[in-house]
């Protein structure tokens, strides 16, 4: 196949992943729990949300007030504190992801407990996949907030940019391969970089019905927002952004999930050693309605 056709190909295997979705609508709940966390910390900040529209001064104040008590602990322990946070939030993401992808590897078993419990045996390499995953967040965000005040900002800030791109493509198909292969982490990698490189342009396709996805998804929601916002309630409006936010990153996120593995899936290579029976699985469950 030329270039377009496979470009095609990838915005197929996307739709089937929606198809697979729509099928077997439990798998929502895979990507909802860990996002649900989210925005139950979202939901604390409402009150500023509503004095800041009122007035931005008494968002910085009420800020102030909120996290009085955490600003009194020393510096190192608020630091912990934070990646501590972030880590737990990165694993139960990861996590939950590895199970969806079990779950869908493996039609059989419909417990979302009993493809967390499967996951188990990869505990380990999640645990590290995780660390090494998060760190490289917590410093391109590092970078990012100094690229705004120091000089030649700008350039580290591109540069930035590019080096996370290219970071997500060579690692796009290591939570895959975690979960359907033996491999360790430095073979993971390598395994997730030779897909990727036969799959590029299925990537793109498929990015792009995914793109296109969360502007139909999202545009008339945010439309009517923002045209009802003078008669509609400030508590009405927060929880519309709210639900859109939650409801569009658990649809879109499982979706992702399920496009990768089905790409990781139709490789043979001996990078992957990938089962081809479940190749048959998935196929057989993704079929267009």
């Amino acid at each position: 196949m030329n270039y377009t056709e496979r470009f095609k190909k990838g915005g197929i295997t996307a739709a089937q992943s929606f198809t697979l979705i729509w099928r077997h609508k439990k798998l929502l709940i895979y990507a909802a729990i860990p996002l649900l966390a989210n925005v139950l910390l979202k939901l604390t900040s409402y009150s500023m949300f509503i004095e800041s529209t009122k007035d931005p001064m008494k968002l910085i104040a009420l800020s102030q007030q909120s996290t009085a008590f955490f600003f009194m602990l020393p510096p190192v322990l608020r630091f912990i504190i934070i990646l501590g946070i972030n880590f737990a939030s990165t694993f139960l993401l990861t996590l939950f992801s590895a199970a969806l992808i079990h779950h869908v590897t493996h039609m059989a078993q419909k417990s979302v407990r009993e493809n967390i419990r499967a996951c188990r045996p990869k505990m380990r390499i999640i645990t590290w996949w995780t660390l090494l995953s998060w760190a490289v967040e917590s410093l391109v965000t590092y970078l990012a907030a100094e690229a705004a005040v120091i000089t030649g900002g700008t350039i580290v800030l591109l540069v930035t940019a590019v080096a996370m791109v290219g970071w997500s493509l060579s690692t796009f198909f290591v939570l895959p391969l975690i979960v359907i292969t033996q491999k360790g982490p430095r073979d993971l990698i390598a395994g997730s970089i030779a897909i990727m490189k036969k799959n590029v342009p299925e990537i793109m396709g498929g990015g792009s019905w995914f793109v296109l996805i969360s502007l139909l998804f999202t545009s008339p929601i945010f439309i009517l927002i923002f045209t009802s916002a003078s008669f509609v309630h400030q508590a009405v409006l927060f929880s519309l952004l709210l639900l859109c936010e939650f409801a569009t990153r658990t649809v879109l996120s499982t979706a992702y999930n399920i496009f990768k593995i089905k790409l990781a899936l139709h490789q043979s290579t001996p990078e992957t050693m990938v089962d081809r029976v479940k190749v048959k699985n998935i196929e057989e469950q993704s079929q267009s309605i």
